[in-house]
């Protein structure tokens, strides 16, 4: 019998109920509450900065977007008005340094690539936005160590 009775209550559950005693909703009403206020109040405080940073002193023009076309010696095309048109920064790719420190292209179909150059330079004038640049050396330029050591011709 008293078995039956055992088996009884496990069926049945003990009497208590599965709800949060009234001490631990008290508790977490006073933790939450607070914490959720101080959240909400402080939103406004964080965001404002960063609005004013953003909005009023930093000024709008300062990243703007950067397109950067390379123009090399090796290439065979040509570029045209309208792809320049699209770019903020033209490199050209490459000159070389020489060992008394002068700047040159190599000969041959280099040096017609690089007179193509100044035609793009011109066109580059009349779209006043576009930055020419020049890349000077190469995977195999020896020249740099002898140079960067001396002095006078580092300058």
């Amino acid at each position: 019998m008293r078995d039956e009775t055992t088996r009884q209550e496990l069926l049945q559950g003990s009497g208590r109920s599965n709800s949060l005693p009234v001490n631990e909703i008290k508790k977490f009403r006073e933790i939450f509450l607070p914490f959720l206020i101080i959240c909400i109040a402080c939103a406004p405080v964080a965001y404002l900065p960063s609005f004013l940073l953003t909005e009023y002193i930093l000024p709008r023009d300062v990243c703007h977007k950067r397109v950067v076309g390379y123009y090399t010696v090796r290439e065979k095309k040509t570029l045209t008005v309208n792809q320049l048109e699209n770019l903020t920064h033209l490199i050209f790719m490459f000159a070389y340094i020489t060992s008394d420190g002068s700047v040159e292209v190599k000969e041959g179909a280099y040096t017609t690539r690089a007179y193509d150059m100044k035609e793009v330079i011109s066109m580059a004038r009349k779209n006043g936005s576009l930055k020419l640049m020049m890349a000077v050396g190469d995977h195999d330029a020896t020249v740099y160590p002898s140079m960067l050591s001396d002095p006078v011709r580092k300058k």
